[in-house]
């Protein structure tokens, strides 16, 4: 069958040991559990293969998501991801002069303080860099996803991602009125543990563990 191209590295180069893009039945014991090539593995790459059947022509190809490390090779490409998504994030209840302050260059410097301080920072790769997460221990944070990219299984991807990461109990936080993540982790199986932090007079954020 036709198989689609694999997916550029997020320095804009060809991905170092390319994922095997051969038909799932041809991959067997090359292939971990949760789909990961060993090899990627190793180097920290994790790959998720989708396979689609095209009716017109009866090809198939499969479809590679890449979810990489962040380290300061491609950290401006995570920090642009995150500028966009927190500013379509927050226009509802921010203010304008406030959102445009939020951008790539000020979340690379917020970014990079994280992973300074012991933050692992991801990001999943297609054609182009589609979403960003964060791990901290067992706090997951920063998940963002391109506005035009939602709603199509990339933030499912990188939540399952991010809690295969944490090292304590998964928990995150969100703001009460992000009614999408909420049906998203609650799918996941996490649950409020009942804390939350004020983020103005009328709006809050709220923790979610994973039991």
């Amino acid at each position: 069958g036709a198989y689609r191209q694999r997916p550029l590295h997020p320095a804009g180069q060809p991905c170092p040991d390319p994922p095997d893009v051969r038909h799932p039945h041809e991959l067997g014991h090359e292939v971990c559990g949760r789909g990961v090539s060993t090899h990627l593995a190793a180097k920290g790459f994790f790959c998720v293969r989708r396979l689609w059947h095209t009716e017109s022509d009866n090809s198939e190809f499969v479809e590679v998501s890449m979810i990489v490390p962040v380290d300061e090779t491609n950290l401006l490409q995570a920090a642009t991801i995150h500028s966009i998504s927190w500013k379509e994030s927050h226009r509802a209840f921010c203010t304008p002069d406030f959102i445009e302050t939020h951008t790539p260059d000020r979340q690379r410097e917020y970014l990079r303080n994280k992973m300074n301080n012991g933050t692992k920072l991801y990001m999943l790769v297609e054609e182009k860099t589609i979403g960003v997460v964060s791990v901290t221990k067992g706090l997951i944070e920063d998940l963002y996803i391109l506005p035009d990219m939602q709603n199509m299984g990339y933030g499912t991807k990188l939540l399952l991602y991010a809690v295969g990461q944490c090292t304590d109990t998964s928990t995150l936080w969100i703001l009460e009125n992000n009614v999408n993540a909420e049906r998203l982790y609650r799918r996941i199986g996490f649950k409020e543990t009942g804390r939350k932090n004020a983020i103005t007079n009328k709006l809050d954020e709220i923790e979610f563990a994973l039991t």
